[in-house]
């Protein structure tokens, strides 16, 4: 009961940490919409239309790693310009099964085995500022229901508990898969679809706006280079040919992660191809194929993570950028051992 209570308090600890040590993200320029392409540029007027029209629900769609959370601390920064409100990130996968509904909504001393203290979820922790769901799909029937109605009320009740507790919560759900596909096959609810739907911004792959690559690759390589003080004086001409022929499956997240470790390999020349170390990956991996495939892209990219990671699976979900408890329930949900 005691190693139950410490985990929560330590999962709750480390979203307001991470809340809080990234607020000022989108501001410094960690978190900008960077890209010229008519994508991105349609993503920051929708980001504008958001703020400028005060909408509480917004719903985001979009391959893993094209930068759904990046859009929501986007909207957050500039809905809450005095920096103050909080911003609580959640993965939903990785909430543990029975404790769902107690870490969204808050449980009362005694209301389950190991409950000894009230506690507040992260929809009361998120008060007065914004509250991301980062893959909605994955959350349980029940906790569905229960969603719906605080979105409906802006209003909840802590597991155990009877009193009502308003909230005033911007909410940014998030998903990688076809949501109406899942409500079909009954795995989602339609009422809370079509309540989460009422503002959706599309995020496009990185493999369909390609203009935006190199200003990605060179906005990574200057915060990272800054960050750790390393002279490079930025990318050769072969190396940014090399990256504009790639896929990226991983889309701006693997960008990332592979201008940071060419980074780290190159230390003060102009980044070589060599550097870039990029997967040996086919054509047919890569896939070309829009969200609707999203099950078998998110596993060609889950395994060419792991293969490249030597099935290190910690070392996958860091290159990932995804929580190791998130990594270990997508293996299972998609059949990988």
């Amino acid at each position: 009961m005691q190693l139950l209570k410490l985990r929560q308090e330590g999962r709750h600890l480390r979203e307001t940490i991470r809340g809080l040590q990234r607020a000022d993200e989108y501001r410094l320029g960690l978190g900008g919409i960077v890209g010229a392409s008519e994508a991105t540029q349609k993503v920051r007027q929708q980001i504008q239309q958001v703020v400028d029209a005060g909408l509480e629900t917004i719903l985001l769609i979009g391959e893993t790693g094209t930068g759904k959370e990046v859009v929501a601390r986007g909207i957050h920064a500039l809905a809450n310009p005095n920096k103050s409100s909080p911003f609580i990130a959640v993965s939903c996968p990785a909430l543990p099964d029975t404790l769902v509904e107690s870490e969204l909504f808050g449980h009362m001393k005694g209301s389950f085995t190991g409950a000894t203290t009230d506690r507040a979820g992260y929809f009361e922790l998120a008060d007065g500022g914004t509250l991301f769901l980062d893959e909605i799909a994955d959350l349980s029937a029940a906790a569905q229901a229960t969603l719906l109605r605080v979105l409906e009320t802006r209003q909840l009740r802590r597991v155990g508990g009877g009193k009502e507790i308003q909230v005033n919560v911007r909410v940014i759900a998030a998903s990688n898969v076809d949501l109406e596909k899942h409500i079909e096959a009954g795995k989602f609810r339609r009422d809370l679809y079509y309540r989460l739907n009422v503002f959706t911004i599309q995020l496009t792959p990185l493999r369909e706006r390609r203009s935006d690559i190199i200003p990605l690759a060179e906005h990574f390589l200057t915060l990272f280079a800054t960050s750790k003080s390393l002279p490079i004086s930025g990318l050769a001409a072969e190396a940014k040919q090399l990256l504009l022929n790639y896929d990226f499956p991983g889309n701006a997240r693997e960008l990332r992660n592979i201008i940071e470790r060419a980074a780290v390999l190159c230390k003060s020349n102009p980044i070589l191809p060599e550097h870039l170390n990029l997967p040996s990956i086919s054509k047919d991996i890569c896939l070309t194929k829009p969200i609707d495939s999203s099950t078998d892209h998110e596993r060609a990219i889950i395994l060419n993570a792991l293969e490249n990671a030597k099935w290190n699976r910690r070392k996958a979900a860091a290159s990932l950028g995804m929580p190791y408890s998130t990594l270990r329930f997508k293996m299972e949900r998609l059949g990988i051992k």
